[in-house]
């Protein structure tokens, strides 16, 4: 029993402390609320004395940056032309000269893919017409054929 009685009166004291503790978090949370209020009034209202040339040279400082951004844009694509773009060409040209391809056969090769896919729209084209002509045969329109009732 004595062992109980002692063990009790040491959880109390533990939470007298705790509760104490807790009393003391709970100023200061109170006291840091009120500063920070305090600091946002006078941040609000210095922010509204300020505006006007704020505003002014704020408007000077965006022309700087896009001019900033401006030239490092150009400085990175150029970058990225020279470094990557520029140097597969050259493994590109380099292949094609070991392959022994030359400009006259990519003209050839282009100008024949061209004229398959006019020859592929003219097939598309010469399809519409005979689809026509069959539903002006038949009378009955072309997406009505599927129907079924």
């Amino acid at each position: 029993m004595e062992f109980v009685h002692i063990r009790y009166e040491k959880i109390k004291g533990n939470f007298c402390l705790l509760k104490q503790q807790y009393y003391n978090i709970s100023n200061e949370n109170v006291q840091l609320r009120g500063e920070l209020e305090q600091s946002i009034i006078s941040s609000k209202k210095l922010s509204k004395e300020t505006q006007i040339p704020f505003s002014e040279k704020r408007n000077k400082e965006m022309l700087g940056e896009k001019e900033l951004v401006i030239e490092l844009w150009e400085t990175l694509y150029l970058n990225i032309r020279t470094k990557i773009w520029l140097h597969r060409c050259n493994e590109v040209i380099e292949e094609e000269k070991k392959k022994g391809i030359t400009k006259r056969d990519k003209k050839l090769y282009n100008e024949n893919k061209r004229k398959k896919d006019e020859s592929e729209v003219e097939k598309n084209e010469i399809h519409d017409i005979l689809v026509e002509k069959i539903v002006i045969l038949i009378g009955t329109s072309y997406n009505n054929t599927w129907d079924i009732d």
